[in-house]
């Protein structure tokens, strides 16, 4: 008997004519309703206020959750040792397409993982026609854990197709998912390994934290870190807590080999990690959240970030179709966590896409002036109060954002706090752009590109250490640019020193640790100058 939450890659997920229209007529429903009805412009109001409210409350309720419970829902074991005889084969997946610029930045990041490398595969996916790439890593000296395997051509051209490749010789163990920028933590690894020896079998899979790294310059990059501290940092756990089902993030997703390879990827959707933490959901089985973090780069410009988030959005609003077009979605997720899983996919991208129309509602009023509700009828007092709970919630929103920002210690982003809402506006032009290109084009894979990391401007001091190349100078170093002493921040060095671990040092030369200025330091924290260095930095030794 076929399983049926096995993902059917033979055909494509058709949505239906009613869901593809479903967005038209709710339009027009508003617009009936605007000019015709005797209170039609307060009874669009309110039916575009209350789809919106129940979206945002949801969303604070997790976020709030996520808020109170912090440090409770995250998978926080200490790490195995690495001479531990009984830590499982891991296998790293890095789907790779048109990715030649970044190969040695990938290989250096997965070459930092700490695991005993017998026990470790590490396969590299890449099209049979990417020539640029399979050149790249044609001219490299792999390590003996590292192996290149070639996706044949077919359809779709996605990256779950790639992966679903790969699990055809998937062994028994962990498995986990990198994309070609990442910059995991270097003991993600054995924390994943240590939490599933803990944890019960129906824990299929883990979450690592994702965070931009410090490279994310201008607005655009700021704000897709500030949107993926709350996401991972408050959101995720929320749901965790709320026993809501958890999309996963597009990469650092580590799986039971038996479990992936039972479920597989959908090869037909954009979004396949969401989907597929529904259907895990779906399965009877749970997801968690890893306190481990891997880097990424943010979007350097706004077309990169549109397409980046017009293909999230277009998969999340095939997923929802996908999804509650199947009756037993209920019966398996039962009445709670379906309702998530409702506001999680359709509740987000209609929200969105209802943004403009808000925007025209709140327009129209400002030049009319009508009255917003008649003393004489009580019920209309629903749209000015509906209309300042949504007014609360985004004020809420705010601050959560602010606060997820301080616990990943990124105290920098908060100063794009304020241009928070033009995201919000961006995140509507994407959704409609998701949703249209959803009708024509709904399998479409719009790859985000990937760059190697910028150079240090010329005629520009060097702002990175040195002597392990990590992390920010200090303006010790700012001032006399020499060989690093320690791994990049007056704290860490400190910490080495104390611990009796080795320092960087010139060649020749004698260990030191530069003079702590503490209320320059304070002071430097508290406008949000200071980047923290990543959490591998203290660990580090070069």
């Amino acid at each position: 008997m076929a399983d049926r939450f096995r993902a059917d890659e033979t055909r494509p997920p058709r949505l239906t004519r009613a869901w593809t229209v479903s967005v038209p007529l709710l339009l027009a429903a508003f617009l009936v309703l605007w000019r015709n009805a005797a209170d039609g412009r307060l009874l669009g109001g309110l039916l575009l206020g209350g789809v919106m409210a129940a979206t945002a409350c949801a969303r604070a309720f997790a976020l709030l959750a996520g808020l109170l419970r912090h440090r409770r829902e995250w998978c926080d074991d200490p790490p195995l040792a690495e001479s531990d005889a009984s830590l499982p084969l891991y296998t790293v997946l890095v789907p790779l397409h048109r990715e030649a610029a970044v190969i040695a930045h990938l290989l250096q990041a997965l070459g930092a993982l700490r695991y005993p490398r017998h026990r470790l595969r590490v396969r590299l996916l890449v099209e049979e026609d990417d020539a640029a790439t399979r050149g790249a890593l044609a001219g490299r000296a792999l390590p003996a854990s590292v192996a290149v395997v070639v996706v044949p051509p077919g359809l779709p051209r996605t990256k779950p197709r790639a992966c679903n490749h790969a699990l055809a010789d998937l062994p028994d163990g962990l498995a986990v998912v990198f994309d070609a920028e990442d910059r995991p933590d270097p003991d993600q690894l054995l924390r994943a390994a240590a939490a599933f020896r803990r944890l019960p079998d129906s824990v299929a899979c883990l979450q690592a934290r994702l965070a931009a790294d410090s490279r994310a310059r201008g607005l655009i990059g700021r704000l897709w870190g500030l949107e993926y501290a709350a996401w991972f940092e408050l959101y995720l756990p929320g749901l965790h807590a709320v026993g809501a089902p958890i999309p996963l993030g597009g990469t650092s997703n580590h799986f039971r080999a038996h479990h992936l390879r039972r479920l597989r990827w959908d090869a037909w959707n954009v979004t396949e990690d969401a989907e597929l933490g529904i259907r895990l959901a779906r399965a009877g089985l749970a997801t968690g959240v890893l306190d481990s973090t891997t880097w990424e780069d943010a979007p350097p410009d706004w077309p990169v970030w549109l397409r980046q988030r017009s293909r999230w959005l277009k998969g999340w609003w095939v997923t929802a179709a996908t999804h509650l077009a199947d009756r037993r979605s209920l019966r398996d997720l039962g009445l709670w966590r379906w309702l998530w899983m409702v506001q999680l996919t359709l509740g987000t991208v209609f929200t969105h896409l209802l943004l403009p129309v808000a925007a025209f509602l709140a327009v129209a009023w400002l030049v009319e002036r009508w009255p917003l509700a008649d003393p004489l009828r009580p019920w209309t007092w629903a749209g000015p109060v509906l209309a300042t709970g949504l007014l609360l919630l985004h004020l809420f929103f705010l601050a959560t954002h602010a606060a997820a920002a301080l616990l990943l210690r990124r105290g920098g982003l908060i100063g794009v706090l304020p241009a928070l809402p033009l995201a919000w506006i961006m995140a509507s032009a994407a959704a409609w752009r998701g949703y249209l290109q959803s009708i024509r084009q709904p399998h479409y894979w719009e790859k985000t590109p990937h760059a190697a990391a910028d150079p240090p401007p010329a005629g520009r001091r060097q702002r990175r250490c040195p002597g392990c190349g990590r992390g920010r100078a200090s303006r010790h170093q700012m001032r006399h640019p020499r060989p690093s002493p320690g791994p990049c921040t007056p704290v860490g060095r400190l910490a080495l020193a104390a611990a009796g671990r080795g320092t960087c040092a010139p060649a020749g030369g004698r260990r030191r640790v530069p003079l702590v200025r503490p209320f320059r330091r304070l002071r430097r924290t508290l406008a949000g100058r200071r980047r923290p260095a990543p959490r591998h930095a203290p660990r580090h030794v070069c």
